[in-house]
């Protein structure tokens, strides 16, 4: 009796063999030569195929199959359609995944003496992890990472002794202080906005309120003329603590906050339930929502996220009270429609506004799955 189970996001197939029983031959002794009859060989056949599967981002995802055959049959996996170098057992296990493996396919070729079968192909889909508490805001403090010595002075006026440093796990430090992002109450927000004359401006701020304290990033970037300019300052109303002027010499390219919002979107998927206004009349509908691969879907609308953008913007935080995980994102594209949703790490809300260039509103907010 075949019986199927599921373990960790794993598809595993386990057959157990009910009433088998071992026969055998008594043999008399002198009775000339009689002998067990030889056992007809037989081509393999695919008696269980692998099973699409679904995993996070980093779990390993295994595959099986079970097939008959005499003599017992050899195995050969492979992904894509191109065989995996050792894999040629009757269950095959990935190496850790990532989000780039989504949609890859496995099947197994199986062969002995008497010929080849091939099972059917299974599908791999791999989502975000849901990351620790603070990941969200370190990841995004993490691509502003530099060391900002160039023109640095204290409050004072004086010369600092030591730069502005963001650290790549997003952690701040300067002359005589610091900034952890293990702190709950901080904060991270980066905005990117593009002109039609061909300037760019990065607006970033880190924020903690145990004490009040801040660090703001203004980078601007025109042809020829690029510089980062960073301030730390403390209390309220604010005072500098630390600032450096240009801070990074040929200042440091937009964050791709794209990228960052496709991973931690990879996956997700809503029915969502949607106010909305078309041409001043507001309904209310039920539209399918999902992230996969760079593109939002919304409905029957196909929405690129690296579409051109005219400003975008993310700000990250902690939930301390829930021990959760949030971030926001918006973008206004050059179409003049505009994108921006919302989702934490472990509740499950999900909230989307989307805005057609022709000014068409739909305001919607769901479970995601």
């Amino acid at each position: 009796m075949a019986s199927l189970k599921r373990w960790a996001g794993t598809a595993l197939v386990v057959v157990a063999a009910a009433g088998l029983s071992a026969g055998f031959t008594a043999c008399g002794g002198g009775g000339g030569g009689g002998g067990a009859a030889p056992v007809a060989n037989t081509p393999p056949q695919i008696v269980s195929a692998p099973l699409s599967t679904t995993v996070q981002a980093g779990q390993v995802a295994t595959f099986s199959v079970v097939a008959s055959g005499t003599p017992p049959p050899s195995f050969q996996w492979r992904r894509n359609g191109a065989p995996v170098p050792g894999a040629t057992s009757a269950t095959y296990a990935t190496p850790a995944t990532v989000l780039a493996d989504s949609g890859s396919t496995f099947d197994v070729v199986v062969t002995n003496t008497q010929g080849t079968a091939t099972s059917s192909a299974a599908t791999l889909t791999v989502t975000t992890a849901p990351p620790a508490l603070g990941t969200y805001k370190r990841a995004l403090a993490g691509t502003l990472a530099h060391t900002y010595g160039a023109g640095c002075t204290l409050g004072s006026g004086a010369a600092a002794a030591a730069p502005i440093v963001i650290a790549a796990n997003g952690d701040v430090s300067w002359d005589g202080g610091t900034l952890p992002l293990s702190s709950p109450s901080a904060t991270v927000s980066i905005g990117n906005a593009n002109s039609a004359a061909g300037v760019s401006l990065l607006s970033a701020s880190i924020l903690d309120g145990t004490p009040s304290r801040s660090v703001q990033i203004v980078d601007t970037r025109a042809a020829g003329n690029a510089s980062s300019s960073v301030t730390v300052g403390q209390g309220s109303p604010t005072a500098i603590v630390e600032r450096c002027t240009p801070g990074l010499v040929g200042g440091i390219a937009q964050p791709d906050l794209v990228a960052r919002v496709t991973g931690w979107m990879q996956g997700v998927s809503s029915s969502l339930s949607c106010s909305v206004t078309t041409g001043g009349v507001i309904s209310t509908q039920t539209i399918a929502f999902s992230v996969a691969n760079g593109q939002a879907t919304f409905g029957a609308r196909v929405i690129a996220l690296g579409a051109a953008r005219t400003s975008e913007a993310i700000t990250a935080t902690d939930l301390a009270a829930t021990s959760d995980a949030l971030f926001v994102y918006a973008a206004q594209y050059a179409d003049n429609s505009s994108l921006g949703f919302s989702r934490s790490v472990n509740d499950t809300a999900l909230t989307v506004d989307y805005v057609a260039s022709n000014g068409d509103r739909w305001k919607c907010s769901g479970v995601r799955q």
